[in-house]
């Protein structure tokens, strides 16, 4: 087959399939499927079904926390948006640096694993760059300040610092870009 067999939706899995159930036939035995492949296609099938869950459940708890912090409705609703928008253009980051050819590396799809990390990541990280900011221009307000000083001010100091932090992080946390002979060196841990 060609590509990675740990892809859900492999050619090599039908295959298989179709083989075990003519051995089981055969044999009049039992016959399973197993091994790193499939419990990677079992995984990757199954997270892609339930993230969009998990993802509805963690805005709705996040929305609920943020209405407690910030008294709000609305704006605990904003944020959680803005936030959810920020998640959703970090996919798009990841889509086009990472599919198809692959021009940033790796091995030319997003697997299950990178997207539920992602997901936490930066879903995490905005609600907690969203506080920083407002308690800053809270705290601001309350020294007198008026709107437009405090909202200048708290760009300047926290959302700067902010904006530093992701650029520092996003330059150590990026992939390597592999050479060309070693990116299709390894599938499933062994040497192809």
């Amino acid at each position: 087959g060609e590509g990675n067999s740990l892809r859900w939706g492999h050619p090599l899995r039908t295959v298989l399939e179709h083989e075990s159930a003519q051995l089981a036939r055969d044999t009049g035995g039992k016959t399973y499927l197993g091994g790193t492949a499939v419990t990677g296609q079992d995984f990757d099938h199954l997270t892609a079904v339930r993230l969009p869950l998990l993802i509805i459940a963690v805005s709705i708890l996040t929305w609920l926390a943020l209405i407690i912090v910030l008294r709000s409705f609305i704006l605990a609703g904003i944020a959680v948006v803005l936030n959810l928008l920020t998640v959703g253009a970090s996919f798009g980051v990841l889509v086009l640096g990472f599919t198809g050819s692959a021009p940033l590396g790796g091995a030319g799809y997003i697997d299950s694993v990178s997207v539920i990390a992602v997901f936490g990541i930066v879903f995490s990280l905005s609600i907690d760059y969203a506080l920083f900011l407002v308690v800053r221009h809270r705290t601001l307000l309350r020294k007198g300040f008026e709107v437009n000083d405090s909202i200048g001010r708290t760009a300047g100091t926290a959302g700067a610092g902010m904006v530093f932090g992701a650029l520092l992080l996003g330059r150590f946390l990026r992939p390597s870009v592999p050479h060309p002979e070693k990116s299709e060196a390894y599938e499933c841990g062994e040497p192809a």
